[in-house]
């Protein structure tokens, strides 16, 4: 199913919110964590050839480097801003819409996390890369679901198109061979709407929305959030990260 996206509004939210993204970024780095312990757990730590989609200001490409040591590690994403870091030439930077780009070369693990939801066709990108992956290369992929971030489009109907298990499941079977999938939801709790708000402009989440909120849709949006999504901890945004694991088929 291929969505319409616009690539650079979402490039110019994740620019401007790269200094401020680390910061904020609790629920991706919970995501990181789940999905590198879930690819250990089932397939143990031997990748020499790395492909990493979206990588963002290095979050995951940190952890992949510090546990894989990959003979060849390239990173690519949307974003031509590279993070910095002391092993920086250890790696291949390829900017890019990765929709677009052919990547040279096969991979013993193609990994990308909470970056796909963005994409036009997913599916035609899946099998794409299916063709980088090495004999039993592996995917290791976490993107949300149904109810992500289900307080902002339930009040503003404004959102990405998401997929439900069911579908990740059959997408995913049909390209690959399934090793595991599994999902969760990830709880944010703020004191205010508008903390909620300037958490997804910081995360550069808001790069979907094609006109900002009005003043009058601002007060409105608080009114109805501290109506609708107050918690004994807080007013709660919520995370619907779905996790994939799968091989290339034999």
């Amino acid at each position: 199913m291929k969505k319409s996206i616009n690539k650079e509004k979402i490039k110019n939210a994740f620019t401007q919110s790269f200094i401020s993204y680390d910061r904020e970024a609790y629920a991706q780095r919970t995501i990181i964590k789940h999905l590198l312990n879930t690819l250990i757990r089932t397939q143990g730590t031997c990748f020499p050839y790395v492909l990493e989609i979206g990588c963002g200001t290095g979050l995951l490409t940190r952890e992949l480097y510090r546990l894989f040591h990959p003979i060849k590690f390239v990173v690519n994403d949307l974003c031509d801003v590279f993070f910095n870091s002391s092993w920086e030439d250890s790696i291949i930077f390829v900017p890019g819409d990765a929709e677009q780009l052919n990547f040279d070369g096969k991979y013993d693990l193609i990994i990308s996390s909470s970056t796909i939801q963005w994409f036009e066709d997913i599916e035609s990108f899946l099998r794409k890369i299916e063709k980088n992956l090495s004999e039993n290369g592996i995917i290791a992929i976490s993107t949300f679901g149904l109810d992500n971030l289900k307080e902002i489009k339930t009040l503003t109907n404004r959102g990405l198109s998401y997929y439900s298990l069911e579908r990740w499941i059959s997408i995913i079977s049909e390209i690959f061979e399934m090793i595991t999938i599994s999902q969760e939801f990830v709880p944010l709790f703020f004191e205010t709407p508008i903390e909620v708000l300037k958490h997804l402009k910081k995360t550069g989440v808001n790069g979907l929305n094609e006109n900002p909120l009005s003043p009058s849709q601002v007060v409105s949006f608080c009114e109805n959030y501290k109506k609708k999504h107050m918690s004994e901890n807080g007013l709660t945004l919520t995370y619907h990260p779905i996790y994939i694991i799968a091989r290339k088929k034999r």
